[in-house]
């Protein structure tokens, strides 16, 4: 929960800072070049072993604002908007994914292309079923429960809100 909230924290604090265009991309590198720096060093600082999770918060910090300062088209586009909109779906099924699929692995390997490939293609064999899914779950039941909340808050608080 601290993780989040420190998440939510930092959002608010990026939208409210007003830097200068010219500054955002030197920000940006300082700030990611410095979480890359920090997130070795975390591994390594042995009095930090027993907060490694919450120290953490550090690296992805610096890395998340980084990137609301300037954001690189690799990793903030429409195609990354979609995949954060079915995270919730993502992570509730990729473990039933995993082991529906598991007997498949062992026969992709028996393939002998190599670890890499091997790796690859469990892996996009995977993510395809898993995103797949993810839509038509997050469709079908996460989009009509949030319509749902919506309504019955507006409901509930006076200012119903048309479907």
């Amino acid at each position: 929960m601290p993780i989040f909230t420190g998440g939510m924290f930092l959002y608010y604090i990026g939208k409210a800072l007003t830097i200068p265009k010219q500054l955002k991309l030197v920000l940006s590198i300082l700030f990611c070049a410095t979480a890359v720096f920090l997130y070795q060093a975390i591994g390594n600082w042995q009095i930090l072993h027993e907060i490694k999770y919450y120290s953490m918060l550090v690296p992805f910090s610096l890395i998340f604002l980084g990137l609301m300062f300037f954001p690189l088209p690799a990793l903030v586009s429409p195609a990354t908007a979609f995949l954060g909109k079915i995270s919730f779906s993502m992570y509730l099924i990729h473990p039933l994914v995993i082991l529906s699929v598991r007997h498949t692995y062992p026969k992709i390997e028996a393939l002998n292309l190599g670890p890499i490939m091997s790796f690859s293609m469990c892996a996009a064999l995977t993510l395809g079923i898993v995103i797949s899914l993810s839509s038509l779950v997050f469709l079908y039941v996460e989009a009509p429960g949030i319509w749902l909340g919506k309504w019955l808050v507006g409901h509930f608080t006076g200012a119903a809100r048309k479907p």
